[in-house]
């Protein structure tokens, strides 16, 4: 298939993580502590709990959670192996898949169709595996389709992230 849906970390996370298989020396604190609080939010989002500002902070821990994991796994990948080969072992080496299952943006540039918000098409993609890096700024959607979903969204969502920008 040559459709790569991207969406935003957060979201990759709470859905996928408490699923995917991790083994053993990659199960760090960072990883327990984030596979927590994920639990903690689909549970109290599925019962729907009348404290939004509960919701809010667990969303908030598992962005920071998710941060620092991404940060470990980054510093892994780069002890372990050139820039050039850390995609093939996430692609190839079993103790390394997870994150690819986990964090799709590591194949971005294996994919010919790209599905996207607009939010996700304005900020910087990290890929783990190379700096990030902004798709507007990209030779990647030169040879792409792009395709933007949320387009409802998509004029407060500019104007968020030029606002942002320019602070």
């Amino acid at each position: 298939c040559n459709v790569l849906r991207l969406r935003s970390n957060f979201d990759e996370v709470v859905e996928k993580i408490l699923d995917i298989e991790v083994p053993e020396e990659m199960q760090t604190d960072t990883y327990i502590k984030l596979r927590k609080v994920v639990s903690l939010y689909r549970d109290a989002v599925d019962k729907q709990y009348a404290d939004k500002e509960y919701i809010k902070e667990l969303a908030d821990r598992i962005t920071e959670e998710d941060r620092l994991l991404r940060y470990e796994i980054t510093k892994r990948l780069k002890k372990c192996f050139s820039t050039k080969t850390r995609k093939r072992a996430i692609r190839d080496k079993v103790e390394y898949q997870w994150i690819g299952k986990l964090y799709p943006a590591v194949f971005t540039d294996d994919f010919k169709i790209l599905l996207m918000s607009v939010s996700k098409f304005m900020k910087r993609n990290s890929t783990l595996i190379d700096t990030s890096y902004e798709f507007l700024n990209s030779d990647l959607i030169e040879k792409a389709v792009v395709v933007i979903d949320e387009f409802d969204a998509t004029k407060d969502t500019i104007q968020n992230e030029l606002i942002e920008k320019s602070l």
